[in-house]
């Protein structure tokens, strides 16, 4: 599929493509709401397009998705790489990076019968609508400067030989931050002004509820019982407050080794004893010893949950029975005195209820409203008492 294409699909089908986009991102990764719009921008647009920050935040795969998703990229069938005559080119730079590689290979029968240097542009991401750059500002000066020419005047100028880039939009992946590279002369930075669009991918924190979150999409997260999910999700949590920052990309490799080795255990769910499988997951190390006691009170949190919802339930139905007597529902003493008693009875159980401490006010609030009703009850039946008139 071209990009214009995709674009009167879109229009035809009245879809947004920001929409279409999140719902691609919302089958594997969470924290993508901004990753999709500027995405969709550049797309939509034919803008360049710079994704950064922090490795381990899945920026390589997010893209890849999208532009698998959107029929972009044409893959080889059982793999993820593109076809020769998928619309994306993918081009992984690095320090090795040369001109020859960025521009197709050399034309060996040129330099033989020319004495020429030329290239196989045809066979570069020139050729392609989309290039996706894997790390791009890591490659060398040497193949930086002539990209940013080639980008400014839209072809490539080599050997004497023109070739026109078909290129629409190009998605850069990198870990390093785009004013990294201005601060290396007016050359580099022009060639990062030539990526108008430019995203920071990270986290807002770095919380339980933040990895926990992103756990629930882990496609072995059915072997994982909600206490023991919790509890890893705490001490990774725990290990980068404490400095030792843990990517989303590794926490993930966590819940598979440790789900990995109940496998190999022939158990379909996680036990404390596979969590010995961090030890060789840098960072934590050190948590393997604390999970235990963790996992313990993750799990007496749960319960306690579970019991004071269950208390919540209860008093609904109390409460619903109360509002439709005080609407006249209720005309007998006898009814009033025993709502009272089951006023009663919820506080005095549910005031035994033993909970976490963040459940502690729900549970207190739910005794104080009940002894409240109490009285209420008690005054409603006296009411509604039918005292003999005096002859």
């Amino acid at each position: 599929m071209t990009l214009e294409e995709l674009n009167q699909q879109c229009v035809q089908s009245h879809t947004n493509l920001t929409d279409k986009i999140t719902e691609i991102l919302s089958r594997r990764f969470v924290k993508y709401e901004k990753v999709a719009k500027v995405l969709a921008l550049g797309l939509q647009s034919k803008q360049n397009v710079i994704l950064w920050g922090p490795a381990g935040h899945a920026k390589s795969e997010m893209v890849e998705d999208v532009l698998q998703g959107l029929g972009l990229w044409e893959t080889i069938p059982g793999t993820r790489l593109p076809t020769p005559k998928s619309n994306t080119y993918v081009q992984s730079f690095g320090e090795g990076m040369t001109e020859d590689q960025l521009w197709g290979g050399i034309d060996l029968r040129a330099m033989e019968d020319d004495k020429e240097i030329r290239y196989h542009p045809e066979n570069s991401f020139l050729n392609r609508e989309i290039a996706v750059f894997e790390e791009m500002f890591d490659a060398p000066a040497i193949c930086l400067l002539p990209l940013k020419h080639t980008l400014t005047q839209k072809f490539l100028a080599k050997g004497g030989a023109y070739y026109p880039m078909k290129t629409q939009s190009i998605i850069v992946c990198t870990n390093k931050s785009p004013e990294d590279l201005q601060h290396m002369g007016p050359s580099h930075q022009a060639l990062v002004e030539r990526f108008p669009l430019q995203l920071k991918v990270e986290w807002e924190g770095y919380s339980a509820d933040h990895y926990l979150e992103m756990m629930h999409k882990h496609h072995m997260v059915g072997m994982y019982t909600k206490d023991v999910l919790r509890a890893l999700a705490n001490n990774i949590s725990k290990v980068t407050m404490n400095g030792s920052f843990i990517s989303p990309r590794s926490a993930m490799w966590a819940m598979t080794l440790v789900a990995e080795n109940a496998k190999a255990n022939r158990r379909t769910s996680v036990r404390i004893e596979d969590f010995f499988a961090l030890e060789f997951l840098p960072g934590m190390e050190g948590t393997i010893s604390t999970l235990k006691d963790d996992i313990e009170r993750e799990r007496a949190v749960i319960q306690s949950q579970a019991v004071v919802e269950e208390a919540k339930r209860k008093w609904a139905a109390l409460e619903k029975t109360y509002a439709e007597g005080s609407g006249g529902a209720i005309t007998s003493p006898i009814k009033w005195l025993t709502l009272a008693h089951n006023f009663q009875a919820f506080a005095t159980n549910t005031s035994q209820v033993a909970c976490a401490d963040s459940l502690v006010t729900i549970r207190d609030q739910m005794v104080k409203d009940a002894t409240t009703r109490i009285g209420h009850c008690q005054t409603l039946a006296m009411r509604t008492t039918k005292v003999p008139a005096l002859i």
